[in-house]
Order: structure tokens, then C-alpha cells, then sequence
């Protein structure tokens, strides 16, 4: 008789692949907390499949911006002409859809990345606080659509929902590989 083995939920499945592709180095994370570097116009596209947010082949930067208060998100969207503040989205804790609430002295953002988990070629947005919960950290996975980053569907784990130890370890303090 074969082993019981339990199916995981869609987010769980898709925050090990997102683990898993961060570990393994399939995205790099450059300074200033942004998940596409300002040279990205000039990358070649076949290297970097998953720095496009909404699939119109244009890289789409997302920068985090940690603070005291209320710690965001901003993304961009990437045209033929560059960048474009059209369609730029904010996103924090407080943001309808985005699980948890802020507090004074979360980190949200402060590390973001891209990874494509789904294989669409459509890039989730991978957003670290390892502030969270007293430094345990989290990590929330943005789902990309055509129309870009969005956060119907955004999920959070932490280190204890993919098998690590849990307390203090501020999960999601580095998102390279």
C-alpha cells in the first residue's frame, strides 16, 4: 500500500515553490529593496523572464519603502518608453486583500523580489518584513495578472509554515538566493 500522503493547499504549494526558487537563486535582489534594477531595460530578457508583472515583455519594478508608521510597497509599470508612473500601484498591511495588519515597527518591504512560481510567465512579487511578529518575519506572495500586481489572492507565510525553525528569526530579512 503506497504511503498517505496529504495534497497542501494552493497557498502553501505556491509559497514552497516561491521558497524554493528564492533559495535556489532563480531571482536576485539588488540595493534599495528594488526587485528590478535600473538596468533592466538592457538585460536580456531570456535570463530574466520573471521581472514582468503583468506579461507585455517590459520589466516592472517594485521598491520597498520600510518605515515606522506604515511600511509600503510601490510598483511601477515598465512601457517601450521606460517607466511609466500610469498604472503604479502602492501596497502595505492596511491594503484590502493584503493579509495582517500594520504595526509600528514592521519592515514590510524591506526586501522585495520576483519570482515566477506559476510558470505564466507573469512574476509574483515575493515582499519580506522580518520585523513581523515580534522578528519572526513573514513573506507575502503577490499574485501577477495581466493587469499587473495585484492583491486579491496575496498570501503570508513565515518560516514555521515551510518546516524552519520559527522564533527570531526574521523570515524574509533576505530574498536572494
Amino acid at each position: 500500500m503506497a504511503p498517505y500522503r496529504r495534497r497542501r493547499s494552493r497557498p502553501v504549494r505556491l509559497a514552497l515553490a516561491a521558497a524554493v526558487a528564492l533559495a535556489a537563486g532563480a531571482v536576485a535582489v539588488p540595493a534599495v529593496h528594488a526587485a528590478t534594477p535600473a538596468t533592466a531595460a538592457t538585460t536580456d530578457r531570456a535570463k530574466r523572464p520573471h521581472d514582468d508583472f503583468n506579461g507585455d515583455g517590459c520589466p516592472d519594478p517594485a521598491v520597498g519603502a520600510p518605515a515606522d508608521q506604515v511600511s509600503r510597497v510601490l510598483v511601477l509599470r515598465g512601457s517601450a518608453n521606460g517607466l511609466t508612473g500610469s498604472g503604479a500601484k502602492v501596497f502595505s498591511q492596511n491594503t484590502g486583500g493584503v493579509p495582517g495588519v500594520a504595526e509600528k515597527g514592521d519592515a514590510f518591504g524591506a526586501q522585495t523580489a520576483l519570482v515566477d512560481a506559476k510558470g505564466d510567465k507573469k512574476a509574483e512579487l515575493a515582499v519580506g518584513d522580518p520585523a513581523e511578529n515580534a522578528n519572526n518575519g513573514a513573506v507575502w506572495i503577490f499574485p501577477g495578472t495581466s493587469g499587473g500586481i495585484t492583491a486579491r489572492g496575496t498570501f503570508v507565510f513565515g518560516a514555521a509554515k515551510v518546516g524552519a525553525p520559527a522564533t527570531g528569526v526574521r523570515f524574509g530579512a533576505s530574498l536572494t538566493g
